[in-house]
């Protein structure tokens, strides 16, 4: 247990570490630049951007975090249960994890089909925005199950027992700092995203209900 901890310690330092060296100084150096186009104009006012520009280094990460934790915490709150079932899907096994993985990245791949198809008609056109909203939401949220399934494993590791909020903590830093490693970074972000949307549809939602139409079959009973 004393190595896991030790490990642990090194992970959290090593992950704000490269969040302050990759995610900070990009964003610092877009804002000093001032978002600025190839037409050379900036979106924002420049005395907007000057006065972004000087914040610390650390906020944009630190903010990235903060935002991503209360809705985790949020999300505990308003469904524990399903919050369990979608860690426990995606603790089953690597074999299972891999799985999950796949069919995230295949259903990705349809809602991409999907909203295209849809913004080549007027009619439909509003549904491509519904569709990139509708991934967004599915991805975050298993994105947070994702990242409290990492930190519970690491902490029960460490000493046999983990806070919820301890091992969310530590999942969403640590993976935090993989998606926005140089070049890796896109990896780590791909395999996050078929992991939180694989997990969210294939328990559906965290019901753990079977995907089938058979209550549509069914007459229904008065």
């Amino acid at each position: 247990m004393t190595r896991w901890r030790v490990l642990i310690v090194a992970l959290i330092l090593l992950a704000i570490l490269s969040l302050f060296l990759f995610v900070g100084q990009a964003w610092r150096d877009s804002l000093s630049s001032g978002f600025r186009h190839d037409t050379g104009q900036s979106p924002l006012p420049s005395a907007v951007s000057d006065s972004l520009a000087e914040l610390p280094i650390w906020l944009s990460p630190l903010a990235t975090f903060a935002t991503l934790l209360l809705f985790g915490v949020a999300n505990f709150y308003l469904f524990p249960a399903r919050v369990r079932n979608l860690q426990a899907a995606l603790t089953v096994s690597w074999m299972r994890s891999f799985h999950i993985t796949l069919a995230g990245l295949a259903f990705s791949l349809l809602f991409v089909l999907t909203a295209i198809s849809a913004s080549l008609s007027r009619a439909t056109f509003p549904l491509t925005v519904l569709a990139a909203l509708v991934v967004f939401v599915l991805v975050l949220w298993g994105y947070l199950a994702l990242a409290y399934a990492l930190g519970r494993s690491l902490l029960r590791k460490a000493d046999g027992s983990a806070s919820p909020l301890a091992a969310l903590a530590l999942g969403l830093l640590l993976l935090h700092a993989l998606i926005h490693l140089p070049v890796a970074g896109i990896a780590f972000a791909l395999l996050s995203i078929g992991a939180g949307l694989g997990v969210v549809i294939t328990t559906r939602f965290g019901s753990m209900q079977p995907w089938d139409l058979n209550l549509l079959l069914e007459d229904k009973k008065e």
